[in-house]
């Protein structure tokens, strides 16, 4: 398809409907994700019962490298309650 860019007579038409339905397949797909991680750190923050729990639990999905030796030194930002 990305061939049918090139030459004398490109077809633009095809190249972008086609770029367009990946954009928005995609977008779909990203927004998804976000819905299903709102829900898991919603249900898991009714699981935790002191402010430490609910600022390491929230903390843990704002950084995906969230180590243990940053939980214990404090090392993340507090959320309020």
């Amino acid at each position: 398809m990305l061939n049918g860019v090139r030459g004398d007579n490109p077809n633009w038409n095809d190249w972008l409907l086609f770029f367009l339905n990946v954009c928005d397949r995609m977008a779909d797909r990203i927004h998804k994700k976000l819905e299903n991680a709102d829900q898991l750190a919603e249900h898991g923050l009714k699981q935790c019962h002191l402010e430490s729990e609910r600022n390491v639990w929230l903390y843990s999905f704002s950084d995906p490298f969230t180590t243990a030796k940053n939980v214990a030194h404090g090392d993340f930002p507090k959320y309020g309650t």
